[in-house]
């Protein structure tokens, strides 16, 4: 039987780095409605606010015409986070952190993203921009469970 997804924000940002604040607000206020708090939640808004960082700077070039539509959801045992944006798709295996051991500022967004969410995905656009997916889980003794179907 399918989990019961219950939709905490759906709205749409423009791609502006000043737009960047408000989108940890929400993250934040959606990973404590889900069960989140203290280091876990601010973890969780640093990975969601690195990866619409990346896309304004990655995929829209800054272009603050653009939006970035952010969904997040719950399930029984998950806080589901979709960035899509309507960009040229991504060629994921691009999509990689610097080497560690490299010492330089920038370039560990990606390496923070898949250090904190459990799961880091993009989801079939058809063809159109791209859907990041990331899913934290509740409980570490959930993971493994699907349970963002």
């Amino acid at each position: 039987m399918p989990e019961i997804l219950t939709t905490l924000i759906d709205v749409r940002l423009a791609c502006r780095r000043g737009c960047l604040s408000r989108l940890r607000q929400l993250v934040g206020e959606a990973a404590e409605q889900s069960g989140f708090s203290g280091k876990e939640k601010d973890s969780i808004v640093l990975a969601v606010n690195e990866a619409c960082a990346n896309i304004i700077k990655h995929a829209y070039h800054y272009a603050e015409d653009e939006e970035i539509r952010l969904l997040i959801y719950r399930t029984d045992c998950a806080m589901v986070t979709q960035l899509h944006d309507d960009a040229d798709c991504v060629d994921q295996s691009k999509v990689k952190s610097r080497n560690l051991g490299n010492i330089a500022p920038g370039g560990l967004g990606v390496h923070f993203i898949h250090e904190i969410m459990d799961e880091t995905t993009f989801l079939d656009s058809k063809g159109k921009g791209n859907i990041l997916q990331m899913v934290k889980f509740l409980k570490s003794d959930r993971r493994g469970v699907n349970c963002t179907k």
